[in-house]
């Protein structure tokens, strides 16, 4: 709490027009939500009492020995709240589990919860860990403690390979660890294929513009993903889609057509030497169990005019040259499948011209090739996506159906997965270099992998209106979110309007009215120094503005003479109201930002100003609490 500032005169001034302040104490002005998380994915079976819970004290004994991966569990529990060491008296909660064979699918676990004892059982080591994450996600908070429901889940996935696609480059490691660790794995995916032809490669080297990932933090990132359980897949363009082998004029005589290298020419003895040489570096380094060597679109551009039969040629060719370097090494070969399908054959992504030049394509891959059956359009119908799935199928390969970001899509391609007993892959191209820069620019492609693990897991067919959740909301709240604490902090709520109302915004509470507009300066005086360790902003936006675009600045004016400034850009701290898209710097619900200072400890407050950086997006200050 803040008290001081309750006897303090406020005032704000815009111009030389001042605009009296009241402060107001706020309980619980930082405060975890007390409302148990969505079940996503959604469980098979799951009898869960969240009226009559077990309170989680943070004492825990291990009756047959400390349970794998409870440190997940314990992770997972202390990136939503401020956990405290156990009380005096605190009753201890008994914990077993381990690997079991409860005749599930791979990943599938069990969860029993009673008044004193918790136990979780999984179908091998995936499953356990998928039966930790979903224990620390039902924690809930509930009168200053911490509570689990008592009941029981079981639960298993509709599908085996339930996988993402994402680039690489210089940030790519750090970046994928958190996405792992925070979101996908606790919803319960386990594949990754790793585009990575923008490596440092010894024997294919490309210029520094391209932004390559160097050999050792690949190798380290594959390892990575291997301590998680996951066997990443590596895919490199191996037919079409060469600029970044041909960038920079290298390489230009393996070619299809040199003025404009898209696609490599088999048939030119260089073109095998060059990939054989590439794989055998890449396959040496990286040691996995699948290789993804690209060939969607390979005709796409450089081979005009358009050439169906000269097409079908060089894939006759380059397939099965290909397929030889899987099996030397003795891994498994994976490709799009865009170009051996017709038009009629799929609901879209069908660059195999017609049913018989798209029938000798699929001849020419060897068969038991996984297939990354690639199709974006955004229906509701599941059955549009069956013919696809069971024609790959027929004829000897493995499909895995690949989707994109929109909602339908993903519904609607993911259950037909589930129907024809396929895998899933949600694909993100969001640049060619996997950062959290990236995912910013592109929030939605990102907010897209709640929904295919939900879909893919779960087998459900709701539609994605109906859910109950909004995946963006989700997705931040496990990518960005941070612990709030369970015994709520009480503040000062700062008001300039006699009506107002209390607001929430993630964990923060607010006393909100007629909004301060960010069209002149706004500054707020306080006639004597005050303590505050954390200032915090409900904002939106009365337009929509452009990603990354700076709105607003925010300076806090310390007792030193310092500043601690803050500039607002829209689409990482504030949107529109109406703008639902995911923001990944401020906490955000009912159309509202909650923009957050610290300040150091040892200075004190002297003056909040708000300053407008733009006259094409209006940014609206609802409330301030100050704790």
């Amino acid at each position: 709490m803040v008290p001081a500032l309750l006897s303090i005169l406020f005032g704000f001034f815009r111009g030389s027009d001042p605009v009296p302040v009241a402060a107001e104490p706020l309980p619980h002005a930082w405060e975890a939500s007390e409302s148990p998380l969505p079940l996503i994915p959604k469980p098979k079976h799951a009898s869960l009492d969240f009226g009559k819970p077990v309170e989680v004290t943070n004492l825990f004994i291990f009756p047959v020995g400390r349970v794998r991966y409870w440190d997940l569990f314990k992770e997972t529990v202390a990136r939503r709240f401020v956990v405290t060491p156990p009380a005096k008296g605190a009753k201890p909660l008994s914990v077993d589990g381990g690997v079991s064979k409860l005749t599930m699918r791979p990943g599938g676990y069990t969860i029993k919860i009673s008044g004193k004892r918790v136990s979780v059982l999984g179908e091998e080591d995936e499953g356990l860990r998928n039966g930790m994450y979903r224990l620390g996600r039902l924690v809930f908070a509930k009168g200053g403690k911490l509570w689990l429901p008592t009941g029981s889940m079981e639960d298993e996935p509709s599908v085996d390979f339930r996988g993402v696609q994402l680039f690489v480059g210089p940030e790519a490691r750090h970046f994928q660890r958190r996405l792992w660790d925070r979101v996908l794995l606790p919803l319960g995916l386990n594949n990754v294929v790793l585009q990575c032809e923008r490596t440092a490669w010894a024997s294919t080297p490309i210029g520094a513009s391209m932004e390559p990932m160097a050999k050792e933090e690949l190798a380290g990132l594959f390892n990575d993903y291997r301590k998680r359980g996951i066997e990443p897949i590596p895919l490199i363009q191996s037919f079409g889609h060469m600029e970044w082998f041909f960038a920079g004029g290298k390489r230009l005589d393996l070619a299809v057509n040199q003025s404009e290298p898209y696609t490599i020419d088999p048939r030119k003895p260089g073109t095998k030497v060059a990939l054989n040489a590439l794989w055998d570096e890449a396959i040496a380094l990286l040691q996995p169990k699948s290789v993804h060597f690209g060939c969607d679109e390979v005709d796409m551009n450089g081979m005009k005019p358009h050439d169906p039969a000269l097409t079908t040629r060089l894939w006759q060719a380059q397939l099965p040259m290909l397929g030889e370097i899987a099996k030397r090494h003795g891994v498994k070969m994976m490709i799009w499948g865009d170009e051996a399908l017709a038009p009629g054959e799929a609901p879209d992504a069908t660059s195999g011209d017609d049913k018989e030049n798209a029938r000798l394509r699929r001849a020419a891959i060897p068969s038991g090739t996984i297939i990354a059956d690639w199709h974006y359009k955004a229906d509701p119908g599941p059955e549009l996506f069956y013919p696809t799935l069971q024609l790959w199928r027929r004829e000897g390969f493995t499909p895995i159906a690949s989707t994109w970001y929109l909602p339908d899509n993903v519904r609607a391609f993911s259950l037909a997965a589930t129907f024809e007993h396929a895998g899933t892959l949600q694909t993100t191209w969001a640049g060619y270099s996997s950062s959290e820069a990236a995912m910013v620019q592109n929030p939605e492609q990102f907010a897209a992998f709640v929904l295919s693990a939900d879909y893919a897991w779960s087998g459900r067919d709701e539609l994605p209106a109906d859910l109950g959740y909004d995946p963006a909301a989700i997705f931040r709240e496990m990518y960005y979110g941070a612990p709030a604490p369970v015994k709520g902090v009480s503040g000062a709520s700062l008001t300039w309007d006699h009506d107002t109302q209390v607001a929430q915004v993630g964990p923060f509470r607010f006393r909100v009215g007629t909004p301060l507009t960010s069209a002149t300066d706004n500054v707020l005086l306080l006639n004597k120094p005050a303590t505050v360790h954390r200032a915090l902003f409900a904002i939106d936006c009365l337009t929509v503005g452009k990603e990354g675009e700076p709105v607003a600045e925010i300076l806090l004016t310390l007792s030193n003479g310092k500043r601690v400034t803050k500039t607002l850009k829209y689409g990482v701290d504030v949107r529109a109201s109406g703008d639902r898209r995911m923001l990944p710097g401020s906490e955000r619900s009912g159309g509202r930002s909650a923009v957050s200072l610290g300040l150091p400890e040892s200075f004190k407050l002297m003056s909040i100003t708000i300053r407008p950086l733009t006259s094409q997006v209006e940014a609206h200050v609802r409330g301030i609490t100050l704790l």
